[in-house]
């Protein structure tokens, strides 16, 4: 059968297909000129400025590929060990590919402003192309951090956000620390034997002592008579790690006049709270469960505070005392929980201690200060890896799919130079200790 449109239907058709590609190609500037707040408004202009539907449509067709969010929970585990069965089980039964969605990132983000109000500005500081560059840097962490490793042809774009743990060597490899406190240093091997694979093979999450397994170092207070941890603090042999309030704080101690203050289970005279006795962090979860975990792979002594700092600043009223395995299992489960924890760790985790005592700026405040050089990949990838730089090249290209492919923002790096007397010259997209002293000092 032949369908006809009347001339006057053709001229209206033509006519809003005209006015469509007008504000299409004006719809950049629209964007920029509204300059909206948050990640939903920002998202959902650009998703009609780039010729989408919605956010949603943005964020599973040109930010992700729905054959790889969470699709590691839709796979087939091959010749699984005992671990391997039993964290997959205990996760991937819930959410299935919804943990990393759209909605969940949304919902994280919008609790976490209800929650903490002005204190809480993630996508929220500057011009438009500023919160952008935030967002494709949280989004390139992210993305390594859970990299479909090679799934689709179009590594390094679209094949994050895959795994919600890590797999493979991190539970194929276990270990036999020597017992605390003199556990203090795994990179030695007179600190731990590295087991058999058939013994490791055996082990449950009870038993199997990952690489992730904290120092001895690390202490928290855990309640008499119920085992659960006290929400407010975390310590170690140099600093107490503050969790009360959103900003993390660090209090250090000196090896002289503060020394006394040191938790006694690491040598000092620092007495645990009224009720509580300082136990070794590494004792209070079952060791299986020290794994990269979330879309930042939060790890060790990470995800302890982000436990203590969600039950002081999320759950109303505030919860001193909470079962971090509990927790801990949520966390695997419900991606709402796992996306809050990644934008705690960049808007709220203190990245160590300056020379003077004060604790380095978050992620987001370094992102979003007055510099442009400290807007790229390169601060992003010390300050969540280290000078190290491990993860530079899939992290680089991550953020550039997103900033120049999907955003179109510009991929010229920018040059700074750092010192006084000796002047270092370098650039926005390189991962190095200049940029790290530029951007944070």
């Amino acid at each position: 059968m032949n369908h006809f449109f009347p001339r006057n239907a053709l001229t209206v058709l033509a006519t809003a297909l005209l006015f469509a590609a007008v504000t299409a190609s004006h719809a950049g500037a629209g964007c920029a000129t509204q300059n909206p707040s948050g990640p939903r408004a920002v998202l959902e202009c650009m998703a009609l400025e780039l010729g989408f539907a919605d956010g949603n449509t943005l964020w599973t067709k040109k930010l992700f590929h729905p054959n790889t969010l969470d699709a590691f929970c839709s796979s087939t585990l091959e010749s699984p060990n005992v671990i391997e069965s039993q964290l997959f089980a205990e996760s991937c039964q819930f959410q299935k590919k919804s943990y990393f969605s759209y909605e969940n990132f949304l919902d994280a983000d919008e609790e976490l402003r209800l929650k903490l109000g002005a204190s809480y500005q993630f996508m929220r500081t500057g011009l438009l192309s500023v919160k952008l560059q935030e967002l494709a840097n949280f989004l390139a962490t992210a993305s390594q951090e859970t990299s479909g490793n090679g799934l689709l042809a179009t590594r390094y774009e679209q094949d994050g956000l895959y795994f919600r743990y890590e797999v493979r060597d991190p539970l194929r490899k276990c270990w036999q620390p020597v017992e605390n406190p003199n556990y203090t240093s795994k990179k030695e091997p007179e600190y731990r034997t590295a087991l058999s694979s058939e013994l490791c093979n055996q082990k449950s999450t009870a038993s199997f002592v990952t690489d992730y397994y904290p120092y001895s170092t690390y202490v928290v207070a855990v309640q008499e008579g119920t085992g659960l941890i006290n929400t407010q603090f975390v310590s170690d042999s140099d600093c107490q790690y503050s969790l009360k309030t959103p900003i993390a704080t660090f209090s250090c101690w000196d090896n002289t006049t503060q020394s006394s203050k040191r938790p006694t289970i690491i040598g000092g005279a620092y007495p645990a709270p009224t009720g509580y006795a300082w136990q070794f962090m590494n004792k209070i979860i079952e060791p299986g469960y020290w794994i990269g975990m979330g879309n930042l792979q939060l790890t060790g002594v990470a995800v302890t505070q982000f436990f203590g700092w969600y039950y002081q600043n999320m759950v109303t009223p505030k919860q001193d005392d909470a079962s971090m395995q509990a927790f801990v299992k949520e966390y695997l489960k419900n991606g709402k929980r796992a996306w809050t924890g990644g934008l705690w760790y960049w808007n709220f985790r203190s990245n160590g201690m300056n020379g003077d005592g004060s604790s380095k700026p978050t992620l987001h405040e370094t992102l979003t200060n007055s510099k442009d050089a400290c807007h790229d990949i390169g601060i992003t990838t010390v300050l969540v890896n280290g000078t190290q730089c491990n993860d530079t090249p899939g992290r680089t290209a991550y953020y550039n799919y997103y900033k120049s492919n999907v955003f179109k923002l510009t991929d010229v790096a920018k040059k700074f130079t750092y010192g006084t007397t000796t002047s270092t010259t370098s650039t926005s997209m390189i991962c190095s200790e200049a940029i790290l002293n530029y951007c944070t000092k």
